[in-house]
């Protein structure tokens, strides 16, 4: 009898590791820009776990503390994709509609939930039948910023609900003036540099101007929105001008250099090098990763181990604090206390429930229901020229 309970329960784990495995990606001819956003979503889970694993263990504190710089390598990685994919096609204004309806049907079923879960959290907490550490961070004052991922323009007082989503909020700004940036740069080459350095400066500017008629710490809102704007316009640059990278690289050079500087940004957001410099080698690394995939060179977040997994780098960025509220904040300290040895292993445990909610909510609600809203925006909004689907979409 146990060895026939045995096989019962191998048989159903069997039937289950399909649905646990990475998700396939069906848009393979970039691995390396696919790698690397696998790398940096795993940047950004570790530098949030690392804050509780330097509670109980210090000395690894410093070890993450550049790896937000890795949110700016979505940003530049967002805007090559983006002008890859609808450079021609937000035209006139249904297309430029049904573009945002896309681009929303990445982003916000997934938002939506997040928030929805931490919400429950806050009216339990406005109830007063569960208590927080952190009571702030369920501010309802935020919730329709949020809900209109408006959070990250000035519009919310801080980091509330799911904060990683500050991000998407930004993104979806650089959606709205995607046309706009699309115009400015789509240029001869140095006409286009300098169109990119005026919208930094400008995006600047405006930060600098409007930051002191929000509530909220400089250091949150319009920023992020600088940051996000300067990350996309170089990623559009970069991708309008592949033509000049395609004359200035050859294979073996792009090889040895991309996978000198892949290095170069590691050890430089590991062991914190100077900010301009860390920044400088995010944007340049995404630079040499395009142009190796434009020419087919192999570079290491080529990788299987990476590039296969990519589909996943959205839902591991947004699940895994949801994992941490739950799992590290909630049940390990409960059942087993805040040791060192407590810690490491609620960590642990987060990972690998990030990485299993990860593959099951892409499979059973975040692909469903893109597909789903992609079909009725098609019909909707679609205009008589097909728009391609976006890489990772």
């Amino acid at each position: 009898m146990p060895n026939a309970r045995f096989a019962h329960v191998w048989r159903v784990l069997r039937g289950c590791l399909p649905w646990l495995a990475p998700p396939a990606n069906p848009h393979q001819t970039y691995r390396n820009l696919d790698g690397l956003r696998l790398i940096a979503s795993v940047g950004i889970v570790l530098f949030h776990y690392n804050i509780y694993l330097a509670d109980a263990i210090p000395y690894t504190r410093p070890y993450t503390q550049q790896f937000p710089y890795f949110v700016d390598l979505f940003f530049v990685i967002s805007g090559i994709v983006i002008a890859m994919v609808y450079a021609d096609g937000v035209g006139d204004l249904r297309r430029y509609l049904n573009f945002l309806s896309l681009r929303l049907a990445r982003l916000y079923p997934l938002h939506l939930v997040t928030l929805l879960f931490y919400a429950a959290i806050g009216w339990m907490v406005l109830r007063g039948t569960l208590t927080v550490l952190n009571p702030d961070r369920y501010d309802f004052h935020d919730f329709v910023p949020n809900l209109l991922l408006m959070h990250a323009w000035g519009f919310g007082n801080g980091f509330t609900f799911n904060y990683v989503s500050w991000s998407v909020s930004a993104e979806l700004f650089c959606y709205l003036v995607f046309p706009a940036i699309l115009w400015l740069v789509r240029r001869r080459f140095w006409v286009s540099a300098a169109a990119v350095f005026g919208i930094v400066a400008l995006a600047e500017a405006v930060t600098a101007l409007l930051l002191d008629a929000f509530p909220a710490n400089p250091d949150y809102n319009v920023s992020f929105v600088r940051d996000a704007v300067a990350g996309f316009s170089v990623g559009v640059f970069i991708y309008l001008q592949r033509a000049t990278w395609a004359r200035l690289f050859d294979p073996s050079s792009l090889r040895l250099c991309g996978t000198v500087v892949f290095f170069a940004m590691l050890a430089s957001l590991t062991f914190g090098g100077p900010a301009w410099l860390s920044l400088g080698l995010v944007y340049f690394a995404v630079f040499l990763h395009f142009a190796a995939d434009e020419q087919g060179v192999a570079l290491i977040p080529s990788w299987r181990v990476f590039a296969d997994g990519s589909e996943l780098t959205y839902s591991l960025y947004m699940l895994h604090t949801v994992v941490a509220t739950v799992v590290v904040s909630f049940i390990f300290p409960r059942l087993f206390g805040h040791s060192q040895g407590a810690v490491v292993a609620s960590l642990v445990a987060g990972l690998v429930c990030t990485y299993v909610l990860g593959v099951l909510m892409f499979r059973g609600f975040e692909n469903p229901v893109r597909r789903r809203w992609r079909k009725i925006s098609d019909r909707l909004l679609r205009a008589p020229r097909a728009v391609a689907k976006a890489p990772g979409e």
